[in-house]
Parts: structure tokens; C-alpha cells; sequence
């Protein structure tokens, strides 16, 4: 082969491996830039101390809060559900009975027999799964703002001080005392579970943006809101907040944005579509249930007051409350007016700054989004704290943002060394939140120590809304429940006198029972007025107000019972029978019912039946002082001496200052 051949094949096979080894260049080139595009590089670098140092923080301000009674709905939601009280079939625990507040929150019920599984009716592992998920809740909004102030859009402003920043607002949010009711009062779990897989949905489809491999952690994402489905309405809008941050975050157009992430879109859909599925087939008081004697548009009307109300606690946490009574705005006054104007200017400048993609305007829109269901889809209740337990949290990033930035520009002012400036910024930055921290963390301790006990909470509920009727009316249940009675009488009467008189503006004839049948208040408080009157010996005027009570509330099983007992004290046998067993239909695990009816078949002399009952009351709470009472009573008819002195012990052991402990005391003496 001669020469010039020779050179020209081998300078034509030294230009093919050149070209081949620019086009693999090339697209590893490629590769990698698409790859950068998603995966951030995530510094672990002095995590781990903030990681520890927050749930114990957190553990700190909730640490007196294990032995909070049960109170108010946790009544009806614990107490009273029977779903609980076995974990299996599985079926039933997933099912709550239609007409509670956790219908059709099947993870809620769960949650709840797991821990009725643990320690029956202690509330001790109850307030225990709530301070987990909390901080669980903490650690994920940690996660989560690490990793978007490292993202592009903040990596310049933030990414410096992403760990502590995140930490600061995770922490303040955490310990702020607005939270104290979606932690410490135990059924509104369904806020803090919700919230907690709100939380967590958000953490693992940022993860998985940010990952080469995004399928898996998407995967996650889609369970963890499948759970929240099963939890609470509100994390329905998860997807819509979701689609914003990843279209501010990671940007692209929309076509784009769901192309890169059909499976978790697709995923999320499902979920809104099982939601559509509880909602219908399962029913819940808080998704429309429960009975409103409003408008919607009185509804409407009422929010823009209620959601200045919640900004201002967030400033200035003062006369947080159980139960607001929030009035309903029936016409539009200058208050109303001045309310809505201002919630209207500051919802369209957040929606302005979302559209023109700065960064606070997805935190400043979220706010609004999160409080779309409860604000838009009338409720018995115009407000209550717990509403606040993920809204809060963008409240807290704006404004420890905020105060960030006005630091770094202080500092920038004043001091022109940048290694002293970074130095100054730091540690006035860390002072701040201690401070901040320590503040929120002790008024959150002090907080909880109005949940010490059911009158404690409602006492606090009366001194912030003298005219709040459901208030007063638990307020005397609770006194009655610590014997006493005279001052229990007074806050009833005050009930009825509210009551009364809202429903006498209402109208009158029809349209006052009408209202007063929409006011579970009303018969509540006849009953334990009620209940009074037999305490004291009178059962004729005690069968008036149970009659009362049963006018608006004919298939309420405890004033049923109740009106079994004082018809046997008046000799009517027959009739108390009937009462008790529609009771017992109604609700047959109810220990109250159960002490009723063993109570009245002691006094017609049959202490072998009284006693079944009495043991069954005894199964559903063992630390039941009027069980044990009645156990006593029973078993001293019989003669069982040695048995009944047992059951007298363990009520002066149990309530040593109750009646009943003195009843029982002078019992042992005649023993």
C-alpha cells in the first residue's frame, strides 16, 4: 500500500475516534447538566446538633402535659367510641361511627385504638403519640426549608445560613403556644396527624426533584398524602400548594412540570379522588355534618375578622381559648367591612407577588390556601386555634426572614470588616432566638397548664367570654364532677339564660325549640341541672329539666338514664325501666349509662343484676369512682362485707374529698 494511502486512512480513522469521542463528551456533558439541574448538593455538615436540639426543645414546652384529662370532644371521640377499644377485625377500627367528629378519619381511629391498646383510657400514651408527632412535624418543615433555601432562587440570599435559619423557624413555630391546642388537647390529633403528612408529602416530592432517581421518594410522597386523606379534609389542598412551589422552585413551564412528574401528579389526583370517596360515603362533623343555624354568607362574612384574629396571635399569643363563641356577623358593619377590606388587600398583594414569581409570595399565598376549607365551608364553629397549626408556620418564616434580612442589613451599615459583620450577625441572630425560643417555650408551658384539668380549661374559657354558654355549661360539668355543686348550679343557670335568649331572638313557638335543638348547649345544661336537683333530693324538679333536655334531644342516651333514675326514686318502676333500656340501646358501652342502670335496679332490690353492670362500667374505666360506689352498695346488700370494704377503699383512694368518699368512709365504720 503506498504511502499517501496509507496516510490517508489512518488521518480518516484518527477524525472518526476524534468525532466519537466529542459525541460522548458531549452527551456525558449533557447528562450531567440535566442531572445538575435537579440535584442539589446537600452539605450535612452541623446538622445533627439541630436535629437533637429541636424535639428536645420542643419535649421542654410539652413536658406537663402527660397527665391532661380528656376533655371536651375527646369525650365523644375516646371516651365513647366503642371502635377503639379492640385493634381487630381491622375493618371496625377503620370504620368510626357515623355522627363523631373523627367520622370518615379512619388514621385518626387507628392512631386512637393503638393507643387505647397501650393504656386503655390513660391519657398518658395519647398525649405521647401527639408530642411525637409534632416533633415529627418539626423535623420535616426543617427539611424542608434546608432544602429550599439551598435551591437556586435562595441559594445567593440564604444558602449561607440555611441550617440555621431552617432551624429557627422550625423551632419557634413548634414552640409557639398557638400549637398547644392541636398537641395538648388530644382529639385534634386530626390537625397535627394532617399536618405532619402535609408536611411530610412536601419534604419527599422535594426530595425526589432534587434526586436522580426521583421515582422512589415520589412513591413516598403519595402514601404519606394518602394517610393524610385518611386524617383530615384540609391536606386536600396539599397538591395545588405542591404544583406552585415546584413551578416557583424548580421552574419550567406547566406542560413541563408535570411531564417531569406524572407519577406523583397522578398519585396526588388519586388521593383527591379517595378524599371525594370518604367525604361521601363516610360523613364527618367537620366536613358539613353537624347542624348550622347561620348562613354561608353570614359564614363569609365572619372569616375576615377571624383570620385578623389568628395573625394577631401569632404576634401576640395572649387569650388563647378552648372556645372562642365566636359571633357570627349577620349584617355588614364597619367592622365587618374594615376586616374584609383588609384580608382582601392582603390577599391580593400575595397573590401578586406569586404571580410575579418572588419568592415570599408562595409562603404569603399559602397562608390563604391553607385556610380556604375552614374559611369558605361553613362550620358550627367560626374559630378555633387549632385551624392554625400549618398556617402558623408561614406566618414564622416570613417574619423570621424578615428579620434576618433587616440584621444582614444592619450589619452591612454599620460594620465594614466582612469576618467581624458575619460574626456579629451570627451570634445577635442566635441570641434572637433564644430569646424568642425561650419566651414562646415558657408561655406554651404555661399554657398547657390550663389543660391541667376540665375545670381549669373551662374556667380560663369563661374568663375570656363571659357570655360563652357552652362554657359555662362545661365549666359546671367539670365543678360538679369535683362536688362542687352550689357553684355548679350558678354557671348552669347562666348557660340556659344565654341560651335562652339567643333563641327567643331567633323566634318564637317553633323556631325557638328549632334553635335550641341546633344548641347541644341547651340540653346539656337541663341535664346536669337536672342531675342536680336529684343530688339533692328532688327528683320531681329534677324530672322537669330532664324532660326539657329531651324535648330538643329526645335520643340523648345519658338523659335518658338520667330520667330512668329519678323516675325510680319516685316509685315508678315500670317507667324508669323504659328509659334505662332505650339508653342502653342507644349507647351500650357507655359506663355512665351502665352506672345508671346498675344504680337503679339496687334501689328495686336486685343487687345480682345491679352488679353486672356495675362491672361493666368497671371494664371500660377502672378508676370509675361511682362504679366502685355502686359495686360497694350492691355487694353490702348482698352481705359480701369484705368485698364491699374493697370497693369503699378504692373510692376514698380515688377522690378522697368526693361525697362519695364520705358516704363510703362511714360504710367501713359501720363494717
Amino acid at each position: 500500500m503506498s504511502g499517501n494511502v496509507r496516510g490517508f486512512i489512518w488521518n480518516r480513522h484518527i477524525r472518526l475516534i476524534s468525532w466519537l469521542t466529542w459525541r460522548r463528551t458531549v452527551r456525558g456533558v449533557d447528562k450531567k447538566i440535566e442531572v445538575s439541574c435537579t440535584r442539589i448538593a446537600m452539605p450535612h455538615k452541623n446538622v445533627c446538633p439541630y436535629l437533637l436540639l429541636l424535639p428536645i426543645a420542643i419535649g421542654l414546652a410539652y413536658a406537663n402535659t402527660f397527665q391532661t384529662p380528656f376533655i371536651f370532644d375527646d369525650q365523644i371521640n375516646i371516651v365513647e367510641n366503642d371502635s377503639i377499644r379492640r385493634l381487630f377485625p381491622l375493618s371496625n377500627v377503620l370504620a368510626p361511627p357515623f355522627g363523631i367528629g373523627i367520622a370518615g378519619r379512619p388514621i385518626v381511629n387507628l392512631t386512637l385504638a393503638l393507643n387505647y391498646a397501650v393504656s386503655g383510657l390513660d391519657p398518658w400514651s395519647y398525649h405521647l403519640l401527639n408530642l411525637l408527632i409534632h416533633m415529627a412535624a418539626a423535623l420535616c418543615l426543617f427539611g424542608i426549608l434546608r432544602r429550599t433555601f439551598l435551591t437556586e432562587r435562595l441559594k445567593d440570599a440564604y444558602g449561607g445560613a440555611a441550617i440555621p435559619l431552617a432551624f429557627a423557624c422550625s423551632l419557634l413555630w413548634a414552640v409557639h403556644p398557638l400549637q398547644t391546642q392541636s398537641v395538648t388537647y388530644i382529639i385534634q390529633r386530626c390537625e397535627s396527624l394532617m399536618g405532619l403528612c402535609f408536611l411530610l408529602t412536601f419534604y419527599l416530592a422535594i426530595r425526589g426533584w432534587q434526586s436522580a432517581d426521583p421515582q422512589r421518594w415520589h412513591l413516598a410522597a403519595i402514601f404519606s398524602f394518602l394517610v393524610g386523606i385518611g386524617t383530615k379534609e384540609v391536606i386536600a389542598v396539599a397538591p395545588v400548594l405542591l404544583f406552585f412551589y415546584n413551578q416557583l422552585f424548580f421552574p419550567d413551564t406547566m406542560r413541563n412540570i408535570i411531564r417531569r412528574s406524572p407519577f406523583l401528579y397522578a398519585g396526588l389526583a388519586f388521593g383527591l379522588l379517595m378524599l371525594g370517596i370518604l367525604l361521601t360515603g363516610g360523613g364527618t362533623l367537620s366536613s358539613g355534618a353537624a347542624k348550622i343555624i347561620f348562613t354561608e354568607l353570614d359564614y363569609w362574612r365572619t372569616q375576615p375578622e377571624v383570620i385578623l384574629h389568628y395573625l394577631r396571635l401569632i404576634f401576640l399569643p395572649q387569650n388563647l381559648s378552648i372556645d372562642y363563641a365566636w359571633p357570627i356577623a349577620t349584617r355588614w358593619d364597619w367592622s365587618a367591612l374594615l376586616s374584609s377590606t383588609m384580608v382582601a388587600v392582603l390577599a391580593a398583594t400575595a397573590l401578586l407577588a406569586l404571580i410575579k414569581k418572588l419568592p415570599i409570595g408562595f409562603p404569603a399565598v399559602s397562608f390563604f390556601v391553607l385556610l380556604t376549607p375552614t374559611s369558605l365551608m361553613p362550620l358550627p364553629d367560626a374559630a378555633f386555634d387549632h385551624r392554625m397549626y400549618l398556617p402558623s408556620i408561614v406566618v414564622v418564616i416570613i417574619l423570621t426572614m424578615a428579620v434576618y434580612d433587616l440584621l444582614n442589613v444592619a450589619a452591612k451599615q454599620w460594620i465594614r470588616n466582612p469576618a467581624k459583620r458575619g460574626s456579629v450577625l451570627r451570634r445577635g441572630s442566635c441570641c434572637l432566638v433564644i430569646l424568642a425560643g425561650v419566651s414562646l417555650g415558657a408561655a406554651t408551658y404555661a399554657r398547657n397548664a390550663d389543660y391541667g384539668s376540665d375545670a381549669s380549661i373551662w374556667a380560663d374559657a369563661v374568663r375570656k367570654n363571659t357570655i360563652n354558654s357552652r362554657a359555662h355549661a362545661n365549666l359546671a360539668n367539670a365543678l360538679m364532677w369535683e362536688g362542687n355543686l352550689r357553684s355548679a348550679v350558678v354557671h348552669l343557670y347562666k348557660a340556659l339564660e344565654i341560651e335562652t335568649e339567643n333563641a327567643h331572638r331567633y323566634g318564637s313557638g317553633v323556631k325557638y325549640y328549632e334553635y335550641l335543638r341546633q344548641r347541644p348547649t341547651y340540653a346539656k345544661a337541663q341535664d346536669n341541672l337536672g342531675w342536680a336537683w336529684l343530688q339533692k333530693g328532688n327528683a320531681v324538679e329534677a324530672s322537669k329539666h330532664f324532660e326539657e333536655a329531651l324535648k330538643v334531644d329526645e335520643n340523648n342516651a345519658i338523659v335518658l338514664a338520667h330520667m330512668g333514675l329519678a323516675l325510680q326514686f319516685q316509685g315508678k318502676d315500670a317507667e324508669a325501666m323504659d328509659y334505662l333500656h332505650k339508653a342502653i340501646r342507644i349507647k351500650p358501652h357507655n359506663p355512665d349509662i351502665r352506672v345508671n342502670f346498675g344504680a337503679t335496679l339496687r334501689l328495686q332490690g336486685r343487687p345480682i343484676d345491679a352488679i353486672e353492670h356495675f362491672q361493666d362500667a368497671l371494664s371500660l374505666g377502672p378508676d370509675n369512682i361511682e362504679a366502685h360506689y355502686g359495686m360497694g352498695m350492691a355487694l353490702h346488700q348482698l352481705g359480701r362485707e369484705s368485698e364491699s370494704a374493697g370497693h369503699f377503699r378504692e373510692v376514698m383512694r380515688l377522690k378522697p374529698d368526693s361525697r362519695m368518699a364520705g358516704e363510703a368512709a362511714k360504710r367501713l365504720i359501720k363494717n
